[in-house]
């Protein structure tokens, strides 16, 4: 059954979502800033799937909105409220809620759920509704796979509640849409719930274990005799199917804030003075070459790790003149499984250039 994770443990989580957040998903310190809102002996009950109850329901909790606004103007009340308005809606359909769960990886939404786990008294559950993290709710596994947007829950830090019933409820594009007006009327942050799955639904749509995966990584990542000439070698060790793409220093960082997302463009020059460039809307989305050529594309996951610190940076950390690695890992083989795992990001690839006839590019 469930088992007890301590302040550590969820550190390590924290760490590892940001691994995992593929630049998005919020900042290793914003996470910390909820995590520190408990006392140093604060418990977190995390409980395998397969323990779930069949006609049970989880849902989860996440924050919307520009990861620098976020970091900025800081989070907390949203996530609660954001849970109870959702478990309320559930109460009113009938409905148990027995979980929380996360929607993306990241130092941030991923603590989410847990700090409003902590708060309620609720258990998480070990996955992840990406496995990643994603800047639009139609870029995901869960509408990929057809779970329902239905219903969908905002809350701001006040506490005000708006409950949202698509008429389609599989709807992504149309549900994404008052997301964001709700969000940017808010300020450009929100608490943010949708996807209430049930056992079965996770079974066919989530990252199962990401949890217990991110755990792992971050716990690699905080050891003190993990460096940068030994990291690849060690998440060799533990499973972790990746590649190097560059060491070397952050040279240049372009980017703007439009509609909620934060766009830009991150350069990386070795030490031999070869240029990488990552694309990225919130998430990382390309890596390419000197020539433009794409060496990596989304949903494959692009990190980039400070190599003074060895700590995952969201592109709300980056700054010119950090010493870095840039890593392409395998996204879950659930992103591959079908067509719509690439296809449902070729909108906002051809916002950056790369068209949906360009192809698409995994790890290797």
């Amino acid at each position: 059954m469930g088992r007890t994770l301590n302040r550590e443990d969820i550190i390590d989580i924290i760490y590892g979502a940001t691994f995992f957040g593929a630049g998005g998903g919020g900042s290793i310190a914003n996470g910390m800033e909820l995590l520190d809102k408990f006392d140093k002996n604060v418990e977190l009950i995390v409980d395998d799937l397969k323990d779930m109850d069949e006609n049970a329901y989880s849902v989860m909790a996440a924050g919307l909105g520009s990861p620098l606004a976020m970091k900025e103007r800081g989070f907390g009340p949203e996530a609660i409220s954001v849970v109870e308005g959702m478990m309320k809606v559930a109460a009113d359909s009938g409905k148990k809620v027995t979980h929380i769960y996360s929607g993306e990886q990241g130092g941030f939404n991923t603590m989410v759920p847990i700090y409003a786990a902590i708060s309620l008294g609720l258990p998480v559950l070990d996955l992840d509704g990406n496995g990643r993290a994603v800047p639009e709710l139609n870029t995901g596994l869960l509408p990929i796979y057809d779970i329902p947007i239905d219903p969908l829950v905002l809350a701001n830090a006040n506490g005000d509640i708006v409950v949202g019933h698509p008429k389609e409820p599989l709807d992504s594009v149309a549900c994404e849409t008052i997301a964001r007006s709700i969000c940017m009327a808010y300020g450009m942050s929100v608490g943010f719930s949708t996807w209430m799955m049930s056992k079965a639904d996770h079974e066919k749509a989530s990252a199962v274990g990401q949890l217990s995966l991110a755990r792992t990584v971050g716990s690699l990542l905080r050891a003190s005799d993990t460096k940068a000439d030994n990291l690849s070698a060690k998440l060799t060790e533990k499973g972790v199917q990746h590649k190097v793409f560059a060491k070397g220093k952050i040279k240049k960082i372009d980017v703007t804030v439009e509609n909620g997302f934060d766009f830009g463009k991150t350069v990386i020059e070795t030490e031999k003075g070869k240029l990488y460039t990552v694309d990225f809307k919130n998430e990382n989305l390309i890596i390419r070459d000197a020539d433009g050529k794409a060496l990596l594309v989304v949903p494959e996951i692009i990190t980039i790790i400070d190599t003074d610190t060895m700590k995952p940076l969201s592109n709300a950390d980056t700054a010119e003149g950090q010493n870095v690695m840039l890593l392409g890992v395998k996204a879950p083989q659930r992103w591959w499984d079908t067509p719509r795992g690439y296809d449902c990001w070729a909108h906002i690839l051809k916002l950056i250039g790369y068209s949906k006839a360009d192809k698409a590019v995994p790890l290797e």
